[in-house]
């Protein structure tokens, strides 16, 4: 499990400020389980933690709703994942891609700017309440994937936008970047995501200055997974 947190910690990009940290584009493709196996293991056992005790490991255990023998496998797989992520991180380009988190916008969501509400669910009141608004709209798709404990959503915001026009994304701060950017094709812009619980998406569009909010739990066909976590 310590080799676990110090593989991610390393891959685990800190902003200059010492604050917000980002996952480096090798740890952002891999599987949204062994993101989270060791997300949480470095959570757990970094900075701090010298020794890895059978309280952290139960607590491990506990937060990823393993049994001790698929925990141990878990661990075995996201280890093997990590050493392979490492190895492969000088082939990655340097040339941001339309995943990453924007800096470039020529707009900050105003959101942000706004007072938090809801410390479990950041984004909620903060985007101007109405999932539709100026003509656009959005919405979510449901999946199912083989994990009992995980669901795939589909993220959609359709509207007049321009082809190449870009929509941030605002997530749930338990994602880690929690603003991802994609651009307007046909009018369409999608985002896919993988979550064990539900949260308000918040969506800016810079070019419209249109905000949009959409809360999860609250939308009918989503799974008791998403509406009660």
């Amino acid at each position: 499990m310590s080799q676990v947190a110090e593989k991610v910690a390393s891959l685990v990009q800190v902003e200059p400020n010492g604050v917000r940290r980002t996952l480096s584009k090798q740890l952002d493709t891999l599987g949204p389980e062994v993101q989270a196996t060791a997300l949480r293991a470095m959570q757990l056992v970094l900075p701090s933690a010298t020794k890895v005790s059978a309280g952290i490991i139960t607590d491990l255990a506990v937060a990823l709703g393993l049994p001790f023998q698929q925990l141990r496998k878990r661990l075995a797989n996201t280890n093997a994942a990590l050493d392979d992520a490492t190895a492969s991180g000088e082939s990655w380009s340097s040339d941001a891609d339309a995943t990453e988190p924007s800096s470039r916008s020529s707009k900050q969501a105003p959101g942000l700017s706004r007072r938090i509400r809801f410390k479990n669910d950041l984004q909620k009141g903060r985007f101007g309440g109405n999932a539709s608004s100026g003509g656009f709209t959005a919405s979510a798709e449901f999946e199912k994937t083989s994990s009992k404990n995980w669901v795939k959503i589909v993220l959609h915001v359709e509207g007049p936008g321009r082809d190449g026009e870009e929509v941030q994304f605002h997530l749930h701060d338990s994602f880690m970047p929690a603003l991802r950017s994609r651009k307007f094709k046909a009018g369409e812009a999608r985002l896919t995501v993988t979550v064990w619980g539900g949260f308000t998406l918040g969506v800016w569009i810079p070019a419209h200055d249109v905000e949009l909010e959409l809360d999860l739990t609250e939308l009918d066909d989503a799974p008791r997974i998403v509406r009660e976590r």
